[in-house]
């Protein structure tokens, strides 16, 4: 019996630590907004904790494609930080699973023009 009481919150856990990224997966494109306008890109994100990101479109703005299955990636912005290992790690932000990302690449690129 004793095993027992603490065998329920620790398979909770590992249930969690299991499913938790495939449902985070499968709900994170509903809370994620992008705008795209003449002179930047915005990214808003709503839920737990939102907030909103400005990305600037410069004529230096690198952009990478990324294309995918069903929808594409565009990364307008990239930058290295430390980790807590205090190891340098590539953070990337753009426009993340778009299904018309080839016109939006278009759009922007006619911007930096």
């Amino acid at each position: 019996m004793f095993l027992g009481a603490f065998s329920i919150p620790l398979s909770g856990i590992g249930a969690l630590l299991i499913f938790g990224p495939l449902v985070y997966a499968r709900t994170a494109a509903r809370d994620i907004r992008y705008t795209l306008t003449t002179r930047a890109a915005y990214i808003q994100r709503t839920g737990r904790f939102p907030n909103l990101k400005v990305y600037p479109i410069l004529p230096s703005t690198a952009l990478e494609p990324e294309p995918g299955k069903r929808a594409s990636t565009i990364w307008l912005h990239a930058r290295l930080e430390r980790d807590s290992d205090g190891a340098l790690e590539t953070t990337k932000a753009g426009f993340e699973n778009i299904a018309e990302a080839d016109k939006v690449y278009r759009m922007i690129r006619d911007l930096q023009a």
